[in-house]
């Protein structure tokens, strides 16, 4: 089903569930209609619930067929179940049919996670979710655990108080309440496999899981009710009771329609974001059902035991361990994320060998200078550099000597100037030197950088030495059309002339230096006039 239908198939449904709800609850009917009501509602969406998972099955094979009729079977649970607690209230109640009611309401969650765990396998091969690894990943495990047992021993503990005076019957007999408290605690284990499923399994992230979820959860909260107040002797349990079989019911009818994603590198417009983070919200659950069963209960008189208060309060202390840890985690994660992205930033602007800036980084300084020498009317020097020879270097001693001898080059140039001016590697042999306002001859400074190119240095054993050629651009007056691709090529022009020359020198571009027919060529070749 296309996501737009959806969403107002879903909006039409629980309207119409918030319809019922106000009508069966508010007193306009009497108890045994809004009975009636409630029942023939939750059995009608029950039997859709079976059609609706047949039918999205027709055509499909594979885990997309078998999860669907998993989930079908477990519908014809619940609406056997529905339809023998529909017609035991208008017939009565007999122990037979309150046992098959019992036992089907069981089978349910149990066939649902077999389709719940049938839908986590996918039907791609890459369907492992990736999993960031977590400092505090084994207690926030053990913290998960001791929520849902602490949940359900408050739950369990609550529900099956049976006081000395309550009336007896087959549910609150011995295997009758234990009948009960199997169906909600089994929806709360449900819950459990459905968060540990969607830590490592992307297709349990997907829209008809989180549905399926909901739909658990509401059943479980009003499972706990029911039998908490079938505990007590209630005759005639309150049709506000059953809010969680109706919304729950419901939901579970709506999740076989929820667009599934058909491709791994899909684009991710039919799955529901909220999605992602289900394996995050879902070990909260067993403690929101255990509110949700106090806050009706207590609408309808149930009273805790001191005892009982202080594993509640034990549950919320777990709650807030829990949110520290993944305080801690997503601050220790924050400060990687940090670190990761300051390390990306200084890799898209530094040369990874030298460590120098790159020719990115470069021109953009280049432009900036000229921009604010323009209206400074301060000068601007710019040296390019090549290293002479170098590719004999590489072919003689190796690329490790060749890389070593372009780390020495970078080291030595940082040497011969200071922190205000720039040096970059601009790519393969050829590094820039932009001089910050140097008041220095442009011949004074390329003579001292010539001078320290040529002082030896050993690498693996071998003494080495790098002369470079350099090309110069001293400017003193600017033009408003003047860029930083002009003046790199004027300095590149320049370069080339003192190749031509016998290299190991270097070339001022401008007035009293002529240029060779090498340096005009190569100038012309980048769209500048010398």
């Amino acid at each position: 089903m296309a996501a737009r239908t959806f969403r107002v198939l879903t909006t039409t449904a629980l309207a119409g569930l918030a319809l019922l709800v106000i009508v069966t609850s508010s007193g306009m009917l009497s108890w045994w209609a809004s009975m009636i009501t409630d029942k023939a509602f939750q059995l009608v969406a029950a039997l859709f619930a079976v059609f609706g998972y047949a039918w999205t099955a027709r055509g499909r094979t594979g885990v997309g067929r078998r999860w669907r009729w998993w989930m079908a079977a477990a519908s014809v649970g619940l609406a056997f179940g529905l339809g023998a607690l529909t017609v035991g209230s208008v017939f009565g109640m007999s122990r037979t049919i309150a046992i098959l009611a019992s036992v089907a309401f069981v089978v349910a969650p149990l066939l649902s996670m077999a389709g719940v765990v049938e839908f986590a396998r996918g039907e791609h091969s890459e369907v492992a979710a990736p999993v960031m690894k977590r400092r505090y990943g084994g207690a926030m495990l053990l913290v998960d655990a001791l929520i849902i047992l602490g949940s359900l021993s408050f739950l369990v503990w609550v529900a099956s108080a049976i006081p000395s005076g309550a009336p007896r019957s087959w549910f609150n007999g011995g295997a009758g309440m234990i009948t009960l408290l199997i169906h909600p605690a089994a929806y709360v284990v449900l819950l459990g496999v459905v968060a540990t499923l969607s830590r490592v399994r992307l297709p349990a992230r997907q829209l008809p899981v989180v549905f399926l979820s909901i739909s658990f959860a509401c059943q479980s909260a009003s499972g706990w009710l029911f039998a908490y107040l079938i505990s007590k002797g209630t005759g005639h349990v309150p049709p506000i009771a059953d809010i969680g079989f109706m919304a729950g019911t419901l939901v579970f009818a709506l999740a076989p329609w929820a667009p599934v994603e058909q491709k791994p590198g899909e684009r991710e417009s039919v799955r529901l974001q909220a999605g992602d983070y289900l394996h995050l919200v879902v070990p909260y659950v067993p403690l929101v059902i255990t509110g949700v069963f106090i806050a009706i209960g207590t609408a309808l008189g149930i009273q805790l035991g001191i005892w009982q208060v202080y594993l509640g309060l034990f549950c919320v202390g777990l709650i807030m361990i829990r949110q520290l840890l993944t305080s801690a985690d997503n601050m220790r994660l924050l400060k990687r994320l940090q670190d990761s992205q300051r390390q990306l930033e200084y890799q898209a602007y530094h040369d990874s060998l030298t460590g120098l800036a790159n020719r990115v980084v470069f021109r953009d300084r280049l432009a900036k200078a000229i921009h604010s020498r323009i209206e400074e009317h301060r000068p601007l020097m710019l040296l390019f550099i090549d290293v002479d020879d170098f590719k004999a270097v590489n072919d003689r001693f190796g690329h490790a000597a060749g890389d070593a001898v372009l780390r020495a080059v970078g080291e030595r140039l940082r040497g011969c100037v200071v922190a205000s001016d720039t040096v970059a590697r601009l790519g393969g042999d050829e590094f820039g030197v932009l001089l910050d306002g140097t008041e220095y001859p442009p011949e004074e400074v390329g003579e001292r950088v010539l001078a320290a190119l040529q002082v030896p240095y050993a690498i693996a054993g071998q003494q080495h030495v790098a002369r470079a050629s350099i090309g110069v651009v001293c400017l003193t007056v600017f033009e408003h059309d003047l860029t930083a691709d002009k003046l790199l090529g004027l300095a590149d022009a320049a370069m080339y002339t003192a190749k031509r020359r016998g290299k190991a020198r270097l070339v001022v571009h401008g007035t009293g230096v002529e240029v060779t027919a090498e340096g005009q060529d190569q100038a012309r070749r980048l769209g500048i006039s010398g």
